[in-house]
């Protein structure tokens, strides 16, 4: 439930960014699609920079809202909490990209995304739970999204008729 509330931000972005892109593709406005892509990259960092922020500073408070367990459990908890919140930028910049390149009809390629996104989150949780320890699968998160980010960093799809 934790994880929903907080990833509500880059599911607004994408869902909004469904929505005008699909307008745009179909008016074949390209300036409009390129303005879309940096509107997704802006609102995706500068809204969830702030959100980090908040949930790195309250995660104690938060996780006392669902836990009544031992104080290192507790611990765990947060620290855990802190981490998962790290990936919400990429999270925001993924979700909004999904969604641009399925306004653009390009629904393989999405669902590849999505796919791909997975993939990577799992292999950063064993990787990161061989190498580094349980506290640090946390970061499966953060380093699949962020994997899946630079592999579609080819924010080329402006192009009407590719």
């Amino acid at each position: 439930n934790i994880g929903n509330c907080i990833m509500s931000v880059g599911a607004g972005i994408g869902s909004i960014s469904l929505m005008v892109t699909g307008v745009a593709y179909g008016e074949e406005d390209r300036e409009t699609l390129k303005d879309i892509v940096r509107a997704i990259a802006r609102q995706s960092i500068i809204y969830n920079v702030v959100l980090i922020v908040v949930v790195e500073i309250a995660a104690p408070f938060i996780i006392d809202l669902f836990f009544n367990g031992s104080a290192d459990v507790r611990d765990i908890a947060v620290w855990g909490l802190r981490l998962y919140a790290l990936f919400l930028i990429f999270y925001s910049l993924n979700c909004g990209y999904r969604v641009y390149i399925q306004g653009l009809g390009k629904l393989k390629k999405a669902n590849f995304q999505n796919v791909l996104e997975n993939v990577f989150v799992l292999l950063s949780a064993f990787l990161l739970s061989y190498l580094a320890g349980i506290r640090y699968v946390w970061l499966a998160f953060l380093l699949g999204h962020m994997l899946t980010f630079l592999y579609f960093l080819d924010f080329n799809e402006f192009s009407i008729k590719s």
